[in-house]
């Protein structure tokens, strides 16, 4: 693959031309991949095309015409939304501990609210209680809990959330598990994921300390701090 950035223009095209060059055809492109960079500083997907027909001649003109679709348009008011964010977990209250748990995890915009609606996820999770999954999470309850022995070989455990839509996340809370204080996290970063698919740090915790008290708060923490 091969990244060429061919314009920066306020306005944005309505499609492009290619010529092949003086020589060696064994070069010219016959597929290829059309993105532009928004005012997020995000890649966005515009069109592709696949195996095109390259002239045989030299310093010729494509024959087919390569249209780009108008994009979405993406204003800078958004720039922090997205739809996906994942704590990964790395650090526990311990000692001797044998796995992770939390009972929930809440979302807050800039105004305070509480974005509901979420969905939660906990990839490459191992439970051997099938009753302890991600979707305890954000059930609304801390009578039910979520638990992951996977953290215990590998060092990190990792809660994806998917938001209903895009929104931007200010600050979150996390909630003990109802037994086990050894389980508590204690270490952790907050990521965000990119409608191009990038993973953008937004917050990182070391070794915190947990409430004492079971199905209880941890302070509230911001988006942006690094503890």
């Amino acid at each position: 693959t091969c990244a060429l950035p061919i314009w920066n223009v306020a306005s944005f095209a309505a499609s492009i031309e290619f010529v092949t060059a003086n020589h060696a055809p064994k070069w010219d492109p016959v597929s290829w991949t059309v993105e532009y960079l928004d005012v997020c500083g995000t890649w966005r997907h515009v069109e592709e095309w696949d195996d095109v027909a390259a002239p045989l001649a030299r310093q010729q003109d494509y024959t087919m015409p390569f249209v780009l679709p108008f994009p979405s348009p993406v204003s800078a008011a958004t720039c922090h939304y997205a739809d996906t964010y994942r704590f990964v977990f790395d650090g526990l209250r311990g000692p001797g501990v044998d796995g992770i748990q939390l009972s929930e995890i809440k979302l807050f915009d800039p105004t305070g609210a509480e974005i509901t609606g979420l969905s939660a996820a906990n990839p490459g999770g191992i439970m051997s209680n099938k009753a302890n999954v991600a979707s305890n999470l954000v059930d609304g309850s801390t009578a039910s809990k979520w638990f992951d022995e996977a953290i215990v070989g590998t060092g990190t455990s990792v809660v994806v959330l998917t938001l209903p839509a895009p929104a931007e996340v200010a600050s979150y809370e996390l909630y003990t598990g109802h037994d086990v204080p050894k389980r508590d996290p204690s270490s952790w970063r907050l990521e965000r994921v990119t409608p191009g698919g990038e993973v953008e740090l937004m917050s990182t915790v070391r070794n915190a300390n947990p409430p004492a008290a079971r199905q209880a708060a941890y302070d509230r923490r911001d988006r942006k701090s690094v503890v």
